[in-house]
This record gives C-alpha cells, structure tokens and sequence, in this order.
C-alpha cells in the first residue's frame, strides 16, 4: 500500500514539476509577446544604472512606467538576468523565482503533503509571476532559511535570510525564527556578516560616494512611500479609523503579537510543531503589516495559510478559514474580472480579511500550553 502510494505521489509530483516548468515557460512568451515587461525592464536597467553610476530611484518614463523601489544590491544581483536577450533573461528570472520557491515547498512539507500544497497555490504563483515580481523568490527563501535552521545550517540560513532581506526588506522578520536555536547568537553573528557584505557588494561596480547617493536615495523613496497602507490591516483598520494616522502602531502591535507565542510557550521551543507554526505565522504577519503589500505579494501568506492547514489536526473551522481564503485570495483574481474586482471588491481590502482571520487563528493555537497534534495524512 505505502509503495503503491509512494508511485502514486510521485507520478503527481512529475506532473506539477511539468506545471510548473510550463508556468515559467508560457507567462515568460505571454509578457514579452503582450509587451508586458515594464517589472522586469525596471530591474534589467537597474543594473546597467548602478554600473554607470546614474541614480537608481528617479523617474525613467522612456524605459518604464514605474519607480525602482529595490536596494542597490538588488540592482547587483540583477546582472544574470540583464545581461541575455530580453527574452531570455525573463525566462530565467521567472524560473529562478518559480524553482526556488518550489524547491522550498517540497523541503518543508515531503510527500504528498507538499504535492498538494503546490498545487493550491499554483494560482498565487501565477500572479506573482505574470507581474515578474520577486514575491516567490522571497517567499521560497524564508521557507529555507527556517529548513536549515532546523538543520542548523546557520550559515546557509542567515545567507538565505541576508538575501531576502535586500530584496524585500520584510523577509528580515525569518530572523526572529532562530530564537528557539541554541545557536542563535552565531546566526544573528552571520546574518548580520550577510548584510553587510551584500550591502556593500555594489562596490564591484561603482564607487563608495556613488554608492552612499544611491543608499541615500533608496531611503528618501521609502520614506516617502510612509504613508501608504495599500493590501494591509493598516489599510482595513483605515475603513473603520479615517484619518492621517501613522503605520507604525499597528505594525508595532502586530509584532509584539507575532512574537507574543515565543515569550509564552519558552518551554516549548523544543517542539518541532510549535517552530513550524512559527514559521507559517511569520509569513503571514510580513503581509498583514507591510504597508506596501500588493496582490502579487500575497503568495507569501498564502503559503503560510495553506502549509497552516495541511499540517494541522484540522477541525471545522480550520476548513471554513482556508476555504474562505483560497476563495478570496487565489480564485476571486481569476475569475473576476479587474473592472469588477476595483469596482466591488479592492475598496473594501477583501484579501487582507481571510489572511487577517487565519494569522489570528495561527495565534491562538501557538499561544496554547500544549500543541502535541501530529501531521494529518492529506
């Protein structure tokens, strides 16, 4: 029976690999044959501006339509996929992005447990990669960095964490995972060797004056991007609480919250359980109180939500909040059209209520004294 099952997962898990591969494939001939390219011109010029010393962060209408809003490093690591044809340096930017965050996945959650997990967030990453965002890539390295914490990798995991970090800057809250490691001064000891070095790797291609402008300019366009709320609770506490209140509060509540369980449940650091709950909290809360979350942004919580449910000992309510989720967050953008969704739905924030929901549930399990619950069979 276990064998026949085992050939059963594996012949599903050939064909979400050739799902997965083609996703890459056909929204890569999509953008460039739609002309839908302005992310991934934005970061492809990113790094021939760092190189020639022009700023990064002013307002390039002739190249795209938009304001680069990543780290200098990012413009560095840029390079593989600026350097190829248009074309061929998208496909490997989404396959970088597809095939680490599936690699993730299947780290974390072996079998067919993972099997099914990547298959009810094909849409989620669908969005973030028809928008040639980063979201994925992220997403897939807080999923390892916490993987080899667990292996205590530290090394591979601070670098995993440094890396998302100049990226997104958010993915710096997987930090907060290595508290229960015993290790966990020699991992803020690396990751912080991490950051420094990745911050001042722009130096291979330009020089320190050049490079502080840039810095100075990167902070001048987050500062300036303050205020906004956009997919956020900030943004559904703003429907209830009008007004020019600041962001960092609730952010600051959120956090306290999020690492409210480590302070409770200190005796439990031990438990495996209770560290992967963490981690699925954490990648819901980098969403819920980051003032510029996006649609395509969502596949981080959402692969918290969904590795939430299939890991836990599912009651009612544990199908009701994925359900309402998977509905709201993943389906609703694909059958709803965009003049409906702008007319009916985005006013009203709706994809931060069911993440809100199950970050609130998560909570309230991991604050528990006891946890003992084994992995379901899916």
């Amino acid at each position: 029976m276990g064998t026949s099952a085992g050939r059963a997962t594996a012949r599903w898990e050939i064909g979400l690999i050739a799902l997965y591969a083609l996703m890459a494939v056909l929204v890569t001939w999509q953008e460039v044959h739609l002309g839908h390219v302005n992310n991934f011109a934005m970061f492809r010029w990113s790094f021939f501006h760092l190189r020639e010393g022009i700023s990064l962060y002013e307002f390039y209408p002739s190249l795209y339509f938009d304001r680069f809003q990543y780290g200098p490093t990012f413009a560095l690591l840029v390079a593989p996929f600026a350097l190829p044809p248009v074309w061929l340096g998208l496909l490997l930017f989404n396959a970088l992005n597809i095939g680490v965050f599936y690699y993730a996945i299947r780290r974390l959650l072996p079998g067919r447990t993972g099997v099914v997990a990547l298959l009810i967030l094909v849409f989620e990453v669908l969005r973030t990669t028809q928008n040639s965002e980063t979201n994925a890539l992220v997403a897939g390295l807080m999923i390892l960095a916490f993987v080899w914490m667990e292996q205590d990798r530290m090394g591979r995991a601070a670098w995993a964490v440094a890396v998302g970090a100049v990226i997104k800057i958010f993915p710096l809250a997987a930090a907060a995972l290595a508290l229960p490691s015993r290790r966990r001064w020699r991992f803020g000891l690396l990751l912080g060797g991490a950051i420094a070095a990745l911050l001042l790797a722009p130096l291979l291609l330009t020089s320190p004056a050049t490079l502080v402008h840039q810095y100075h300019g990167w902070s001048e366009l987050e500062r300036s991007y303050g205020p906004l709320r956009m997919e956020s609770v900030m943004s559904l506490i703003g429907l209830w609480v009008p007004g020019g209140w600041p962001n960092w509060p609730v952010q600051l509540a959120g956090t306290l919250v999020l690492l409210l369980p480590f302070l409770v449940r200190r005796a439990d650091w031990e438990d495996a359980l209770f560290r992967r709950g963490m981690l699925f909290s954490v990648l819901g809360y980098v969403v819920l109180f980051n003032h510029q979350a996006e649609s395509p942004t969502f596949v981080v919580a959402m692969a918290g939500i969904v590795g939430w449910y299939l890991t836990s000992r599912r009651r009612w309510y544990h199908h009701a909040v994925m359900a309402l989720a998977w509905l709201l967050v993943s389906l609703s953008s694909e059958v709803l059209t965009p003049s409906l969704r702008a007319r009916c739905c985005q006013p009203w924030h709706y994809k931060v209520v069911p993440v809100a929901l199950a970050w609130l549930v998560m909570q309230s399990e991991l604050l528990r004294p006891s946890r003992a619950e084994a992995t379901p069979a899916v």
